[in-house]
């Protein structure tokens, strides 16, 4: 059984951190360190009572030095903490920040500080430009006359990024944060026919791959991976339950399997089984095509298991004999 604070504080890990987001294929393609540093965003959302969420426009993907690999922008405007609004902005103005590839093959974060707004321009040389929109306290000394000033970056050369002031009104970058929805606002909660089919392997950098099914009834998504050398499960509702301490039910052909799903703040609101407490993984990952599903007594309907050997036997390799 999950127990404690600092375990609990632990959960905040990639695996987790994707769960939080809905599955989103986000995850997979950030760096980890920046990926930790989402992780951290989420819970400074989370200590402020809010429940963080990735919103489209998060991470934008450029070559920044034009050294051909891929660097990210990232916009903390772009994560809604709900509950908490204001957690990273002040009067409109959000944390931006670049991160830069490096010889060794990893990622170094340069923060471009708090802006109004960006926009990325592709120049000739196979850079990419990058403008911040400021207001106009950050810019009193640059004799800059616009109702918004603006920083022209290069992330060229061998020292620190540099800036030149500019005029942001013929070329204003794109409106926020009221112009930015969360993605699972943005598009339908429920997948389509076709997504609910089966089970899915997501890669998490930095850890383990999660394997993913979208669940029956109120359970919008089911989840197997590996934290700590130990195996567990998680599950997202759609409308989530009160109580701390869920009763899951499985039925695998007339075979009924029971577990303690706990409540967990950290994993965005998720449940989490301990499956060194039961024989679930082998009844997820065994020969049945199917399972039905019931918490609290109250049945759920039916999961496709199709995928599942798999992908949950890939996803908990490190950390569990079947």
């Amino acid at each position: 059984m999950i127990s404690g604070t600092v375990f609990r504080l632990q959960f905040l890990t990639a695996p987790l951190l994707l769960l939080a987001s809905g599955g989103q294929a986000f995850a997979s393609d950030l760096p980890p360190v920046l990926f930790e540093y989402t992780e951290e965003a989420f819970l400074t959302c989370q200590t402020a009572g809010g429940e963080a969420q990735i919103g489209e426009g998060y991470s934008t993907t450029a070559d920044l030095n034009a050294d051909g690999v891929p660097d990210f922008i990232t916009d903390l405007s772009a994560v809604d903490c709900a509950g908490a609004p204001n957690v990273f902005c002040n009067n409109g103005a959000c944390p931006v920040d670049a991160w830069l590839s490096t010889p060794d093959g990893g990622h170094t974060r340069f923060e471009i500080g708090p802006a109004l707004s960006f926009s990325l321009t592709e120049q000739t040389d196979g850079r990419t430009r990058v403008q911040t929109a400021h207001t106009l306290e950050t810019c009193a000394d640059a004799n800059v006359e616009s109702t918004n000033c603006a920083k022209i970056w290069n992330f060229s050369g061998a020292g620190e990024p540099t800036f030149a002031f500019a005029q942001s009104d013929a070329d204003a970058p794109r409106s926020r944060p009221a112009d930015l929805v969360p993605v699972e606002k943005k598009v339908a909660v429920e997948p389509d026919a076709a997504a609910q089919t089966g089970w899915s392997l997501r890669a998490v950098p930095g850890a383990s791959p999660v394997a993913l099914a979208f669940g029956p009834g109120n359970i919008y998504n089911v989840a197997a991976f590996c934290l700590a050398d130990a195996p567990f499960i998680a599950l997202r509702f759609r409308e989530p339950p009160t109580d701390e301490t869920l009763s899951v039910q499985f039925s695998f052909g007339g075979t009924f399997l029971t577990a303690e799903a706990l409540h967990e703040e950290t994993a965005g609101g998720a449940y989490i089984i301990d499956l060194t407490a039961n024989d679930l993984a082998e009844g997820l990952a065994g020969s049945s095509t199917s399972t039905t599903i019931s918490v609290d007594d109250t049945d759920q309907g039916t999961m496709s298991l199709e995928g599942s050997t798999r992908t949950i036997r890939t996803a908990l390799e490190t950390c569990y004999a079947f």
